[in-house]
């Protein structure tokens, strides 16, 4: 913020990561945080304003999908396969990061599966219908 209380408009250009990071931030405001309440407010206008010039694809896709739903207000795992194909994209990424974050998605997923097989068996071996 200025001298005047007001957020620094070298942001809006300067810095669209930092006014990606400062919207996602917002979010976590408690009730009656105006500070907060104007970043979510002045991140929100600027980000809309910004995203038809946004050249790098991968910031686009980051700012459209926070526009959309910010990762804070989403389920952990949606938010974490949402962003693993966001990561992907971004030229300076951790491979070895990727591939951990992608093998413990999938090793989670297959539990889950393995788990909906079992309650679905389970189900069947009670056969409620006839009993």
């Amino acid at each position: 913020m200025d001298h005047n209380g007001n957020f620094k408009e070298t942001l809006i250009n300067d810095d669209v990561q930092g006014l990606l990071s400062l919207y996602e931030s917002s979010h976590m405001r408690m009730h009656d945080e105006e500070i907060l309440e104007e970043a979510l407010i002045f991140t929100t206008t600027h980000l809309e304003f910004l995203l038809p010039n946004l050249t790098n694809n991968s910031l686009k896709v980051q700012v459209i999908e926070a526009l959309r739903q910010p990762i804070c207000k989403t389920v952990p795992r949606v938010g974490a396969r949402k962003y693993i194909h966001i990561y992907e994209t971004i030229e300076s990424h951790n491979d070895l990061l990727l591939k951990f974050a992608k093998l413990d998605f999938n090793m989670l997923q297959k539990v889950h599966q393995d788990e909906l097989n079992e309650i679905s068996r389970w189900w069947k071996d009670l056969d409620i219908a006839n009993k």
